[in-house]
C-alpha cells in the first residue's frame, strides 16, 4: 500500500480542496471541515534531507492526529493515540506549504485531511465518545461601544478587525463574518443589533448562510495603558443558549488593544466550541429510535427536511413509513439521547416537539 504522506497525487488533489473553500465573509468555513488539520509545523534534521523529509512527514501526521482527537474530544478526557500504522489508514491526503530543506534538516507546514469515515470507526472500536460533525454557521455581528457611540460598520473598528483576523480555521464551528458591504450596512444598524432585532439579524445570518446569529458588543474601557474590554455576547436566531457572556476582561502589562480584542475572540469562539461539544458528543454503542409525524407545506419543504436531516451523523437511519401531500410518518435511529437529538435537529433550523399523540418534526 502506498504510504498516504509520500502520494504527491493527494498533495494535488488536496491543495485543488483548499482551494475551493469559500474565501471572504466566511472567515472560518474551513471549521466545516471538522476532520482537516491545518498549519502542523515539522522541523527535523537528519542524515539526508531524504531522510529528513520522510521522519518530518511521518512526526507531521502523529502531531496532526493528536490535535484531530483533542479537537473531537470532551474536554478533561484523554484522546486516544494510535500507531503509525493506524493512522496512515485514516489519512485521505495532505498539503505542503512553507517548504524548506538544507543538506540535512526539513522544514514545512502540513495540511492534513482525515477520512471522516475510519476515524469515526476508529473511534467507535475503541469506545471513545467524541464530537462527529461540525456545527452550523454562526454569524458574529461585532458592535464597538466606546465613548463616541456604537459602531458596526463605520472604520476603524478595531472590534471587527480582531473577527475579520481571526485564525479561526480549526474551530469546530464555522463563523461568518460581514463583509460590511452596502447591503449590510442598509440591512442592520449598530442599535438594531444591541437591540436584538429578530427580522433583521435573521435576514443578514441568511444571507451569509449562517443559522443565528452572535451578537458581540465591546465596551472598551481602562487607561491608554491598561485597556479593558467588557464583553456582552448573547445568541440570537436560534432556540440554542450560550454562548452568553458578561465579563470583562483586563490587558496583561505590555498587552496592546489590538492584542487584548485578539484574545475576546478567542473567549467566545473557545465557548462556542465547548458549548458544541457538550452538545454534539457521541458515545459509541447507545442507540435510540422513535416514530415521528413529520408536517410540511409542499413538495419543497420535504425535500428540504429530508436534505437536514441526511446531514446529521448523529442520525444512523431514516424511513419512510407512510406519506401523504402535507404528512409523513418516518422511523428515526440515532446515536445518543432523544435531547442530543433534538438539539441537534434545532441547529439544523427543525424543531422536534413531543405532542400527546407523539413526537412531530416540523421546519423552524
Amino acid at each position: 500500500m502506498v504510504h498516504p504522506l509520500k502520494a504527491l497525487t493527494f498533495v494535488a488533489l488536496l491543495a485543488g480542496f483548499i482551494a475551493a473553500l469559500p474565501a471572504g465573509p466566511v472567515l472560518a468555513q474551513a471549521g466545516g471541515h471538522l476532520y482537516l488539520v491545518d498549519s502542523v509545523p515539522v522541523d527535523v534534521t537528519a542524515k539526508s534531507a531524504v531522510d529528513a523529509r520522510d521522519q518530518a512527514l511521518t512526526e507531521g501526521q502523529r502531531e496532526a492526529f493528536k490535535r484531530l482527537m483533542q479537537r473531537l474530544t470532551p474536554a478533561g478526557t484523554t484522546p486516544p493515540t494510535a500507531s503509525d500504522g493506524e493512522i496512515e489508514t485514516m489519512v485521505q491526503g495532505f498539503q505542503i506549504r512553507d517548504e524548506r530543506t538544507s543538506g540535512v534538516r526539513y522544514l514545512a507546514n502540513l495540511v492534513v485531511q482525515f477520512r471522516p469515515a475510519e476515524v469515526r470507526s476508529f473511534l467507535e472500536r475503541r469506545n471513545v465518545a467524541a464530537v462527529t460533525a461540525a456545527a452550523p454557521p454562526v454569524l458574529i455581528v461585532p458592535v464597538l461601544v466606546e465613548e463616541g457611540g456604537a459602531t458596526l460598520w463605520n472604520d476603524p473598528n478595531p472590534w471587527r478587525e480582531a473577527w475579520e483576523q481571526a485564525p479561526m480555521g480549526q474551530s469546530l464551528v464555522p463563523v461568518a463574518v460581514p463583509l460590511g458591504d452596502a447591503r449590510d450596512l442598509t440591512g442592520l444598524s449598530a442599535e438594531q443589533a444591541i437591540a436584538g432585532d429578530p427580522d433583521a439579524l435573521g435576514a443578514m445570518a441568511q444571507r451569509y448562510g449562517a443559522t443565528s446569529s452572535l451578537v458581540a458588543i465591546a465596551r472598551m474601557g481602562g487607561t491608554e495603558a491598561q485597556p479593558a474590554v467588557n464583553l456582552q455576547v448573547s445568541r440570537q436566531g436560534t432556540a440554542m443558549s450560550g454562548p452568553a457572556i458578561a465579563e470583562t476582561l483586563t490587558a496583561d502589562p505590555g498587552e496592546t488593544r489590538e492584542a487584548l480584542l485578539a484574545r475576546a475572540v478567542t473567549r467566545i469562539t473557545s465557548d462556542l466550541d465547548r458549548d458544541w461539544k457538550q452538545l454534539a458528543t457521541v458515545r459509541p454503542g447507545i442507540q435510540n429510535s422513535m416514530t415521528v409525524k413529520v408536517g410540511f407545506a409542499g413538495l419543497d419543504d420535504w425535500v428540504t427536511i429530508r436534505k437536514r436531516l441526511s446531514d446529521l451523523p448523529i442520525l444512523r437511519k431514516q424511513t419512510v413509513i407512510a406519506i401523504s401531500r402535507r404528512e409523513a410518518e418516518m422511523a428515526l435511529s440515532y446515536a445518543g439521547e432523544t435531547e442530543q437529538l433534538r438539539s441537534a435537529l434545532e441547529m439544523r433550523s427543525l424543531a422536534l416537539v413531543e405532542e400527546q399523540t407523539g413526537w412531530r418534526l416540523s421546519m423552524r
